[in-house]
């Protein structure tokens, strides 16, 4: 139900109240995760989803203050965001996205757990080098007593 109805709505037709109503649907889904026990939650805003189309100048053609550039593109997740902090200040949030929806200048770009093990990263992308990741997305990095990675001593 709530997959139908947040992708029932062109990005253009978008109002207020429906801008309001969606992204209170996220910030009660996350209180949600939070009582059911979960310590964090992933918003996922790529592959065409609903908040990917936002993020997306190829699909974003809306000229208020959710369209234009990557700041107000990204503005409604922003929002939701803030939403998950004040309500759920101690839960682990990361956005999942994908750079193909992106035109060739990338000006938005979410990489949590890499960027956590290799600081540089952006630096090496801007430099066009090439090597292994440190980062196999073994959530180690996220520092709780309950993960552990079998590769760090291997790295």
């Amino acid at each position: 139900m709530a997959r139908k109805i947040l992708e029932s709505v062109h990005l253009r037709n978008l109002t207020t109240k429906n801008r309001l109503i969606r992204s209170t649907m996220f910030i009660e889904a996350t209180k949600r995760a939070k009582q059911a026990g979960y310590d964090g939650v992933q918003i996922h805003a790529a592959h065409f989803f609903f908040l990917s189309r936002f993020i997306s100048p190829r699909v974003n053609r809306r000229n208020d203050t959710y369209g234009g550039n990557t700041l107000r593109r990204s503005r409604i997740l922003t929002e939701i965001l803030a939403g998950i902090k004040s309500t759920c200040p101690r839960l682990h949030v990361s956005v999942k996205t994908n750079s193909s929806d992106f035109t060739t200048k990338i000006e938005l770009l979410s990489l949590s757990r890499p960027l956590l093990r290799e600081s540089d990263l952006p630096a090496k992308f801007l430099n066009d080098t090439s090597s292994e990741s440190k980062c196999i997305s073994c959530n180690t990095c996220y520092g709780s007593h309950a993960h552990m990675c079998v590769f760090v001593e291997f790295r």
